[in-house]
C-alpha cells in the first residue's frame, strides 16, 4: 500500500474510532436534573411523597432507554421549609447547571428561590406550589398543580350554600404564608359574598412545640360554626386533636395542603369526619394510575399521595421537553408549544404562563379513609 494512503487509513481510523467513542460516552453520561423540597421536619411528608414521585417518573423513564439514549438521573437537596437553606440548596443545583429543578413543594419556598432560578437558563417545574401569587408571570416556572385560589373558593361555595354556614373561623400557618394568606383572603372573599356571613382568622407559625390550645380556645369565643384548617398535616391534626378535646363539636373543614395519609395517621379519631379538599382521586381506576400505585406501593409500603402524583406528572412533562428541545429554543418554550400533556388521572393543559388547572375535590375523612363527595368533583 503507498504510503500516502496507509496514512489516509489510519487517520480515516482514529477518527472513526473517535467518533464511536464520542457517541458511546455520550450516550452513558447521564442527565442530571434537580429536586429541591423540605424532606425534613413538620413539612416534610409533602416532600418525600414528591421526591418519591420523581424516583418512579426517571425508573420509567430510564427503562425507556433515558433521554436520547442518555440515562437520568437526580440530585435531591431538602430546603428545610427554610428560605436560607432554600436559596443554598438552588444555588448549589444551579452551580451544577441542572436543566431544570422539580421543586419546591411549599409555596413559600418557591417564592423564595424564583428570583435566582429566573436569573439563569434553568426551568423550574413546581408539583405543589399552587399560590396565586405566581399566576399569569411570565418567568423560568411552571407547574402542574392547580392555583389555589380556585380549590379556596369550592370551599366556600360548598360550605354557604349547601351546609348553609354563616359564621367561619379560619386558623392558617404564617410559614407557608405564599399559600396559605392567598387560601384565606379567597376563601372569605367568596364566603362572605351574601350578606350576613363573616370570616375571623387567627394566623400561627408552624414550629416544635408550638402552643395550638391558645388559638382553638381563642377562636372558639367567637362562636363560629365551622373551622377552617389551612396548614401543614401535622399542625391540622393536632389542631383538630386541640378541637376534641375541650368537647367543641364545631365543624372541621381542611384545605388540600393537608390532605396526606400523615393526616389520619397522626390525627386518628379526631379528624374523622372532618371535610377536606383533595387534588386527586385515591379510587381512581385510570390505567396509568393504576400502574403507578402498583409501582409505589412495592417500593414504599405506603400508597401514593397527591404530592406524588403531582411530582411524578412534572417529571414526566419535563423528560419530554428535554427530549424534544431544540438548541433554538427553551425547554419552557418546548413545553409550552406542547401545552397540553397526558397525566396519570386527567390531561394537563398550561396555559402561556405555566400555570395549570385540574380536577379539585371535597371529601371527608370516613373510617380512617379519604372519601369523595361525589356530588363536588
Amino acid at each position: 500500500m503507498p504510503r500516502k494512503s496507509a496514512v489516509f487509513a489510519i487517520v480515516f481510523l482514529v477518527a472513526l474510532i473517535g467518533a464511536w467513542i464520542y457517541r458511546v460516552s455520550n450516550q452513558q453520561a447521564p442527565l442530571t436534573i434537580g429536586f429541591v423540597a423540605g424532606l425534613t421536619g413538620r413539612y416534610a411528608d409533602l416532600g418525600v411523597d414528591c421526591r418519591r414521585g420523581v424516583e418512579i417518573a426517571l425508573e420509567q423513564q430510564n427503562r425507556q432507554g433515558g433521554i436520547n439514549g442518555r440515562p437520568v438521573d437526580m440530585i435531591a437537596l431538602d430546603d428545610g421549609q427554610d428560605k436560607q437553606r432554600a436559596l443554598a440548596a438552588v444555588s448549589s443545583l444551579l452551580e451544577r447547571r441542572v436543566p431544570v429543578i422539580i421543586g419546591h413543594a411549599t409555596s413559600s419556598m418557591s417564592m423564595a428561590t424564583l428570583p435566582l432560578v429566573n436569573q439563569s437558563e434553568t426551568l423550574m417545574i413546581a408539583p405543589t406550589s399552587s399560590t396565586p401569587l405566581l399566576k399569569d408571570i411570565d418567568d423560568n416556572f411552571l407547574r402542574t398543580c392547580s392555583v389555589s385560589s380556585v380549590s379556596a373558593a369550592m370551599m366556600a361555595r360548598y360550605l354557604r350554600t349547601e351546609k348553609a354556614y354563616r359564621h367561619a373561623g379560619v386558623i392558617y400557618d404564617l410559614g407557608n404564608k405564599a399559600y396559605s394568606e392567598a387560601w384565606y383572603g379567597s376563601f372569605k372573599d367568596t364566603f362572605v359574598e351574601d350578606e350576613g356571613r363573616s370570616v375571623t382568622a387567627l394566623p400561627f407559625t408552624s414550629m416544635e412545640n408550638a402552643r395550638l390550645l391558645p388559638l382553638v380556645e381563642q377562636m372558639r369565643t367567637n362562636k363560629v360554626d365551622v373551622l377552617l384548617l389551612v396548614a401543614n398535616s401535622v399542625d391540622a391534626a393536632m389542631i383538630c386533636q386541640q378541637v376534641r378535646k375541650i368537647g367543641w363539636e364545631v365543624t372541621l373543614a381542611i384545605a388540600d395542603w393537608a390532605a396526606t395519609e400523615q393526616l389520619i395517621d397522626l390525627g386518628g379519631k379526631a379528624v374523622e369526619g372532618v371535610i377536606i379538599q383533595q387534588t386527586f382521586n385515591r379510587k381512581s381506576t385510570a390505567p396509568a394510575y393504576l400502574e403507578f400505585k402498583n409501582r409505589f406501593l412495592e417500593l414504599y409500603k405506603a400508597e401514593p399521595g397527591f404530592g406524588a402524583l403531582h411530582a411524578y406528572d412534572a417529571t414526566m412533562i419535563a423528560m419530554w421537553g428535554l427530549g424534544q428541545k431544540s438548541k433554538t429554543e427553551s425547554l419552557k418554550e418546548t413545553i409550552l408549544r406542547k401545552a397540553d400533556f397526558k397525566g396519570l388521572q386527567y390531561d394537563i393543559h398550561l396555559n402561556r404562563y405555566g400555570d395549570s388547572y385540574h380536577a379539585t375535590y371535597l371529601g371527608r375523612v370516613s373510617d380512617g379513609q379519604f372519601v369523595l363527595l361525589g356530588e363536588y368533583q
